[in-house]
């Protein structure tokens, strides 16, 4: 599907010495100053032959699975695997039984910025090789909402799609299932994904590009509490503020099709820069104490202009959750002497 490659080694373009760049690797397995240059695994459609899988959610509806042959053995894949803390005893008789499945299995799907990035590469590779309608997705508790993303996006590339095998918790028994292993977050998986769902949804030949600024007003943490002088400071050069909580697919896929500078803080929102135009510009403002490289990641992999700003963390809460403080002035500057 994808051969084993290497993302751009590009700095943020407003920062020249890869030393300044933060180190802590938090819970991602890698860094800032790692992301440049950073290797992404093959990615391939495999098949499996009769085997079972085991499925469990924890408390915060995240969907841990094993998948093991009929000699118990367990099979390692990338995105898979229940962990100590949520492991259950299996039940050695399944509750039901597929002939075909496809499972694209993401640990954290339920966030729409890993469902954009990691879940639905795989739904378009499933799609592409014959599994439309043996698509198996878990049954949600909380995140119920990746049911309708991933309907919605099948609604639009692939309308013959008539059914959704449902995979509820315990075991499941199947004859042949196909699985992505791999790293799914390939510049031509994911320009493969905008593509596609934008030949469905953009009918405009020629479209004024925009400038946006995407608002946390109505998230529930991590808000940008000078939002008001931050979109004070940009309207002169021609920003919009969108909101995107409640916009189905198409709608934000309109939106970021035809943008020309994104500048968000850290959050889901971000990872709409996979619609942007190539020569786009993204602007994110991440915690100062909560230094997440994922979306720097995913603007390198695109080869996108990407440039880092820091926010102050202020207020009570979780390291990374807390509101934050935007450097105005800063933000500013860098947008009128970058002449984007």
């Amino acid at each position: 599907m994808a051969p084993e490659e290497a993302i751009s080694t590009n700095l943020p373009l407003n920062i020249s010495d890869k030393s300044k760049l933060p180190s802590d690797r938090l819970g991602f397995g890698f860094s800032f100053q790692d992301v440049p240059g950073l290797r992404l695994s093959e990615c391939r459609l495999v098949e499996i032959d009769s085997c079972r899988i085991e499925m469990v959610r924890d408390g915060w509806d995240s969907v841990y699975v094993d998948i093991k042959t009929d000699l118990d053995k367990r099979v390692k894949l990338r995105g898979m695997g229940i962990s100590c803390q949520s492991s259950q005893p299996s039940v050695a008789t399944p509750q039901q039984h597929w002939e075909r499945a496809a499972l694209p299995i993401e640990i954290w799907s339920g966030n729409y910025g890993h469902w954009l990035a990691y879940h639905l590469p795989k739904l378009m590779i499933f799609a592409d090789n014959g599994w439309t309608n043996k698509i198996a997705l878990p049954e949600r508790g909380r995140w119920k909402e990746v049911e309708a993303r991933d309907a919605d996006y099948l609604s639009l590339v692939e309308p013959a799609t008539t059914q959704i095998l449902k995979l509820g918790a315990g075991t499941t028994s199947v004859a042949k299932l196909a699985v992505i292993d791999g790293d799914p977050h390939h510049r031509m998986l994911l320009r493969k994904v905008a593509d596609q769902i934008k030949k469905r949804v953009i009918a405009e030949t020629s479209v004024e590009r925009r400038r946006i600024l995407i608002s946390r007003r109505g998230a529930g943490f991590r808000r940008l509490l000078n939002e008001d002088a931050l979109l004070n400071a940009l309207l002169p050069f021609g920003f919009e503020s969108v909101s995107l909580e409640g916009l189905n697919l198409a709608t934000q896929i309109q939106i970021f099709a035809h943008a020309e500078c994104v500048v968000g803080m850290h959050g889901s929102g971000l990872a709409n820069m996979i619609y942007c135009p190539d020569d786009a510009s993204v602007i994110e403002i991440i915690p100062d104490e909560f230094p997440g490289p994922d979306f720097y990641r995913l603007a390198n992999t695109l080869e996108l202009k990407y440039y880092l700003l820091f926010g102050e963390s202020v207020g009570d809460g979780q390291r990374g959750q807390r509101d934050m403080v935007a450097p105005v002035d800063v933000i500013e500057s860098l947008v009128r002497n970058s002449g984007f």
